[in-house]
């Protein structure tokens, strides 16, 4: 393991190996730090403000950190399965990207999905 990159994402894949199904609707709500740090670290930087607190999901919507699985602010965000889990999709961090709560709920089950 040459950098700090690939450590993350094996522990990520080692943690969610072990991880059973939780029985919530947004699957990641009780993530762990290590998982939703890994996560967050693949959406945009915003320049001039601070990336360990505000982001872009991939379809621009500014997201904040603190409201990780909060729907009921304007920054929310949520984790989620690029190709989802119903078309084969994994848990592997590569399979996943932060997205605002909306985002994820529009974009629900569809891949490709184009915002």
């Amino acid at each position: 393991m040459g950098n700090v990159s690939e450590l993350v994402r094996a522990m990520v894949r080692a943690r969610l190996a072990h991880q059973p199904m939780p029985p919530l609707s947004y699957f990641f709500k009780e993530a762990d730090l290590l998982l939703q740090m890994a996560v967050w670290l693949k959406g945009t930087p915003i320049p001039g403000r601070d990336f360990n607190i505000w982001m872009q999901d991939p379809y621009g919507a500014i997201i904040k950190w603190d409201d990780h699985g909060d729907r009921d602010t304007a920054y929310g965000w949520e984790i989620d399965h690029i190709f989802p889990r119903c078309m084969g999709g994994t848990r592997e961090i590569d399979n996943l990207q932060p997205l605002h709560w909306r985002n994820n709920v529009r974009k629900g089950d569809q891949f490709p999905y184009l915002g």
